[in-house]
């Protein structure tokens, strides 16, 4: 029972992560679909994927997903313009998070096993044209199981993970927060470039300022004390912003 409580709060942390690198990016996944086959489906049937796409794919670091074949896969149509589909993925994440889970990526049982980080999530999609239906990730990625391989090679380290992890991930949430704000594509632009020396910077000075903060916001359910640390600390950035 420990292990399965664990698994689930490292896939409740890895569904964060991908939801607040989505809102930063404004990461949409996209599957192509015969449109004939989909348009005649009736609510028990299935349709095959033919392809897929994720994007835009950020130039400052790593964030991307691949669909890898799973036994369990479907496309089903749910009401309307929209469709629900088990994909299997393989998420990429920036180096900083990346190398955390790197670090715990062995088995006793297993030598030589390549990294990689692969599951399986039930996401809803929207037809928009032509057989190609449309999933945003930061709202629609809210569920993530690892496939067997994953769970044999990190199983022993969950909570471990968990808690290394813990430094960053009030800071992509407050990334999340800055992306739902009124900024320019440029601001935006610089947010992204200026993330993996905020991710550097969390994991390797942990000093209680950043946790005070965060646990300020946490209390007041505002990100306005982690923006003034924001402003002070990156102060260039956003140096014609409220808050």
């Amino acid at each position: 029972m420990e292990h399965n409580s664990d698994r689930k709060a490292f896939e409740a942390c890895i569904v964060e992560i991908v939801q607040c690198l989505a809102g930063l990016c404004d990461t949409e996944i996209g599957i192509h679909t015969d449109l004939n086959q989909i348009a005649s489906l009736s609510d028990q049937e299935e349709s095959q994927i033919l392809g897929y796409e994720v994007a835009p794919t950020p130039q400052h670091f790593q964030f991307d997903c691949d669909l890898v074949p799973i036994e369990a896969a479907y496309l089903k149509h749910k009401e309307y313009d929209h469709y629900v589909a088990r994909v299997g993925v393989r998420i990429h994440l920036p180096s900083q998070i990346e190398n955390i889970l790197r670090a715990q990526f062995s088995s006793s049982l297993m030598d030589q096993v390549d990294y990689a980080l692969t599951g399986h999530s039930d996401l809803e999609f929207e037809m928009v044209y032509d057989g190609l239906l449309v999933c945003f990730l930061t709202t629609g990625f809210d569920n993530f199981t690892v496939d067997g391989m994953t769970d044999t090679m990190l199983r022993h380290s969950y909570a471990q993970i968990v808690q290394d992890l813990d430094p960053v991930m009030p800071w992509l949430k407050f990334a999340r927060f800055l992306s739902q704000q009124h900024y320019n594509r440029e601001q935006m632009e610089n947010i992204q470039k200026r993330l993996p020396s905020i991710l550097d910077n969390a994991l390797q000075n942990k000093g209680i300022a950043d946790a005070h903060v965060f646990t300020l916001c946490e209390l007041s359910g505002s990100f306005d004390p982690a923006l003034r640390l924001f402003k002070k600390r990156y102060g260039d950035l956003f140096a014609d912003i409220s808050g």
